[in-house]
C-alpha cells in the first residue's frame, strides 16, 4: 500500500515547477495544471485528498466522469498521460511505492473529419484579400507568412523585425521550450512583407518609434496579439466560405510540401519537431505522398 503524507495540491505545485525548470511551452504548463485541477476536485469529492490514498478505482470514475461531462477525446487523452507521468514521478521520488495509474487506460484518438485546406482552399483563401490599403497588406504579409513557414499562433504573435532577413529570404521562429529555427520564406510571402514594411506598417505606426513587433494593430501601431490573427484569418476565410484556424495553416503546410516530395526531414525542421511523431499525421492525411516518394525513387523497379 502507498504510505504518502502529501496532500494532492502540494505534489502538483512540486510537479510543475519541475516542468517549468525543462523550458516546457506555458502553453503544455496551462495544460498539466488544467489535468490537477480537475482530477483534484473531482478526488476532493471521493474525501480523497492525499496523494497515498488514490487507488486505480479512483483514476477509472474521474476517467468516467469526464467522459459523462462532455470532455473532449483530445482533452481525455491528454489529461490521462498527464496523470500517468505524475504519478510515475511520484514513484521515481520514493513518495510512492507503485502508481495507482500504472493500469489506466489511455483513450486512442480517432480524428476522421480533421481540417486540412487543400491547395486550392489555399489559393482562394489568398486571392481573397482584395486591395492596397494598410489592412489589406498586412494581412496578405500575415497569411502569406503563415502558409510560407507552417508557423504556429504563438510563433506568428512573437515575430519581430529583426525576425526577419528578407536579403535571405528566411525567418527566425521561436518554438516550443524557446527553440529557435530558421525556415526559408515563398517568393510571394517575401513580396507581400516587402509591400506590409514599405508601405503599410508605417501608416499604422502613427507616431509611435521604437516598435519592434513585426506584425502591429491599429492603436497606436501597437504589438498584435493572437486573437488578432486569429480575426484576420476568419475574416478572408469566411470570404471563400472557409472555416479555419492558424494551425489548419500549419497543417497545409506541411501535408502540402510532403505531397509534393518534400524530404520529411526537411519538413520535421520546419514545423519544429523534434522527433517525427507528429509527422506520421500529415502523412496520413495525403498517402498519395508515399506513392509518389515510392515512384520517383523507383523502390520497386
Amino acid at each position: 500500500m502507498n504510505r504518502s503524507t502529501q496532500s494532492l495540491d502540494t505534489a502538483a505545485k512540486a510537479w510543475l515547477e519541475v516542468q517549468r525548470t525543462l523550458d516546457r511551452s506555458p502553453k503544455s504548463v496551462y495544460t498539466y495544471a488544467a489535468a490537477f485541477t480537475n482530477l483534484g476536485r473531482f478526488l476532493v469529492r471521493q474525501g480523497i485528498r492525499d496523494v497515498g490514498l488514490v487507488s486505480p478505482g479512483h483514476l477509472t470514475a474521474w476517467q468516467a466522469h469526464l467522459w459523462e461531462t462532455g470532455c473532449r477525446a483530445a482533452t481525455l487523452q491528454s489529461f490521462t498521460l498527464i496523470i500517468k507521468q505524475w504519478f510515475n514521478w511520484q514513484v521515481a521520488a520514493g513518495r510512492l511505492f507503485q502508481s495507482p495509474a500504472q493500469g489506466l487506460r489511455t483513450p486512442r484518438l480517432t480524428v476522421p473529419g480533421t481540417r486540412c485546406p487543400s491547395p486550392e482552399d489555399m489559393r482562394r483563401l489568398l486571392r481573397s484579400i482584395k486591395g492596397r490599403d494598410r489592412f489589406a497588406r498586412r494581412n496578405r504579409a500575415i497569411l502569406e507568412t503563415a502558409y510560407s513557414t507552417g508557423a504556429r499562433l504563438a510563433e506568428m504573435a512573437a515575430l519581430n523585425l529583426d525576425s526577419l532577413d528578407i536579403k535571405n529570404r528566411t525567418i527566425r521562429l521561436f518554438g516550443k521550450g524557446q527553440r529557435e529555427r530558421i525556415v526559408p520564406l515563398t517568393r510571394t510571402a517575401v513580396l507581400a512583407l516587402q509591400a506590409y514594411l514599405q508601405r503599410s506598417r508605417p501608416k499604422f505606426l502613427r507616431d509611435t518609434t521604437g516598435q519592434a513587433a513585426l506584425f502591429v494593430g491599429d492603436r497606436s501601431g501597437r504589438k498584435m496579439k493572437a486573437p488578432a490573427f486569429t480575426a484576420v484569418l476568419r475574416k478572408h476565410a469566411a470570404k471563400v466560405g472557409l472555416i479555419l484556424t492558424m494551425h489548419d495553416i500549419r497543417r497545409a503546410f506541411a501535408t502540402h510540401l510532403l505531397a509534393g516530395g518534400a524530404h520529411p526531414a526537411a519538413v520535421k525542421e520546419m514545423l519544429g519537431h523534434q522527433g517525427y511523431k507528429h509527422l506520421r499525421h500529415y502523412l496520413k492525411l495525403h498517402p498519395e505522398a508515399a506513392l509518389n516518394a515510392v515512384r520517383r525513387h523507383r523502390i520497386f523497379g
